[in-house]
């Protein structure tokens, strides 16, 4: 009967499980079906409309009644935290609060991963019972990292900041010092990094402008952001910059974006955004319309090469009805980072209130090879040098065997780069002394290779062919026969010296022999004939034949 009433029991609760899935799919599938609706009804009166006709006079009074309210709660904020010196509470008021070990160690692990708006009621609370004057140091270095935390809310960490700052004397120095540790700009392509910084500088600016740092913190201020800002001159954070000043410019600079002033305007109603810091104002305002300027330099530029790349797309198409996967890709991404440049230089000219430049458009030639500018002595003079397509070459690696040539200095003998008489006469002095030092001692090679083997009457070595590096034998030559020949590509060092001393020679040769060798040379082979030759070196000249010669 236990066994029967249990399984009645699971079998009743499962089936109430089911139904409560059931109900909430249903109620999911209900509202997204709302959702889709909505999102229908919103397109529909979009019907792509100017978004100044589409805003009406209840609009613009709305956004003015709630810049004005948000100005001055801001304004009581900062005045307040300004004047808290002195009105903290006393220790009779701290001795009241929570001061156990395990409680304040629960709330610094809850900061460290919870500070999202639904939980900033929760924390605030905890903040309102703990005493927390033993843990300060843990709780600003986690708020510091708040900005590591998933959907971290910047505005539930500035609300426990400017708690603990009317509560703890000491939170605002320490704060101070943790955020200036974490505003270091990370590298461009560390997504983390970046959202992190851009956190980071926001909280730090929040504290700057709600007065929980000293005012003087307000020069220090803009010129963080002018340092930021003159550090990016390949404009990589170009996208942190942008989010940076829509968060920072009404506040600092006094500048409402075009959008609502052009709003405004054809409403009559008047909006007017007053800087925190009046006398920092101008000069604000004066560095971000430079920053600007420089930033439509590089669209222009970037949108003048992309116009330049595509040209060279379509006369590429034109030549050889396809273009190389390399270059298709490359065209791509570039369209790509144009489109995100535009996107953001768009932003950050709605922010501060500036008119976009003017882009240059493609050409239009009435013919399609108009674009093709060819240079008789260099058909490839215009073409784009990285263009695989148009390139001079077939492939990488025939650019490689042609553009990079080997060092002759490293391969060839010294002597041929000998720039003076005076040098060569070093060089052939040098050259004799190592011949002399290595006939030394084949001499004494020769004399043991006498006692191990016989010679053949006529000098050569019976089956020594090999020696001289062409066959399998490892011994060295001597300086008595040595024989190049093309295709060896490797040298000894008495090889090396006998050819030094042999150029030497050559080298006092007058034009006039040269040119009367080279008569001859032509008048038996014919001026075309490049003869093989075969150069074989003695140490008795008067073995040298006169065809040898």
């Amino acid at each position: 009967a236990k066994k029967r009433g249990r399984a009645a029991i699971v079998a009743k609760s499962r089936k109430a499980e089911e139904q409560a899935a059931a109900a909430a799919a249903a109620a999911a599938a209900a509202a997204e079906d709302d959702q889709h609706e909505l999102v229908d009804d919103i397109l529909a009166d979009e019907d792509d409309t100017d978004p100044l006709e589409a805003a009406s006079q209840a609009e613009a009074e709305r956004l003015q009644a709630t810049m004005a309210e948000q100005q001055r709660e801001r304004a009581e904020l900062r005045e307040k935290n300004l004047a808290i010196d002195g009105n903290r509470p006393g220790r009779d008021f701290f001795k009241k609060l929570d001061a156990s070990v395990k409680k304040n160690t629960a709330f610094v692990k809850k900061l460290k991963t919870t500070m999202t708006e639904a939980q900033q009621q929760m924390l605030l609370a905890d903040v309102d019972k703990l005493n927390l004057s033993r843990y300060l140091e843990e709780v600003t270095a986690s708020l510091a990292q708040a900005g590591k935390i998933k959907n971290a809310s910047l505005e539930t960490t500035v609300s426990l900041a400017v708690s603990l700052h009317q509560r703890y004397e000491e939170f605002a120095p320490g704060f101070k010092t943790a955020l200036e540790a974490g505003m270091k700009l990370p590298d461009p392509t560390d997504k983390e990094g970046v959202i992190y910084y851009r956190y980071t500088f926001k909280l730090y600016s929040e504290m700057v402008l709600l007065g929980v740092f000293p005012t003087e913190e307000g020069k220090l201020l803009c010129k963080r952001i002018a340092q930021f800002l003159s550090k990016d001159k390949e404009y990589l954070h170009l996208a942190t910059a942008a989010a940076l000043l829509k968060f920072l410019v009404p506040r600092l600079a006094g500048v409402i974006p075009r959008e609502w002033r052009l709003m405004m305007e054809k409403y009559s109603v008047d909006l007017t955004v007053k800087p925190v810091f009046e006398d920092l104002a101008k000069q604000m305002h004066e560095l971000l319309k430079r920053y600007f300027s420089k930033v439509s330099d590089k669209l222009v530029a970037d949108k003048t090469s992309l116009n330049r790349r595509l040209k060279q797309d379509e006369v590429t198409m034109d030549l050889k009805g396809e273009l190389f996967p390399e270059r298709a890709e490359a065209t791509a991404k570039a369209k790509q980072a144009f489109a995100t440049l535009l996107e953001t230089v768009t932003a950050i000219a709605d922010t501060i209130d500036e008119e976009l430049p003017e882009l240059p458009e493609p050409e239009e030639d009435d013919n399609m090879m108009a674009g093709l500018k060819l240079d008789v002595s260099n058909p490839f003079k215009s073409m784009d040098p990285n263009d695989v397509a148009s390139s001079l070459w077939q492939d990488v690696e025939e650019q490689e065997f042609y553009e990079h040539l080997p060092d002759l200095m490293a391969r060839l003998p010294e002597v041929l780069f000998a720039s003076s008489k005076k040098q060569r006469r070093k060089l052939r002095k040098q050259a004799e002394q190592a011949k002399a030092e290595g006939s030394t001692e084949d001499g004494d090679d020769s004399d043991d290779n006498d006692d191990n083997g016989d010679n053949d009457d006529d000098g050569d070595n019976d089956g020594n062919d090999a020696s001289l590096g062409y066959g399998e034998s490892t011994q060295e030559p001597s300086a008595s026969a040595v024989t190049l020949r093309a295709g060896n590509g490797t040298t000894t060092q008495q090889e090396r010296q006998l050819i030094t001393s042999m150029l030497l020679d050559l080298q006092d040769i007058d034009d006039a022999d040269l040119d009367t060798a080279v008569a001859e040379h032509d008048a038996e082979y014919g001026s075309h004939t490049a003869p093989r030759l075969s150069l074989s070196i003695t140490d008795n000249p008067t073995d040298v034949e006169d065809e040898d010669c």
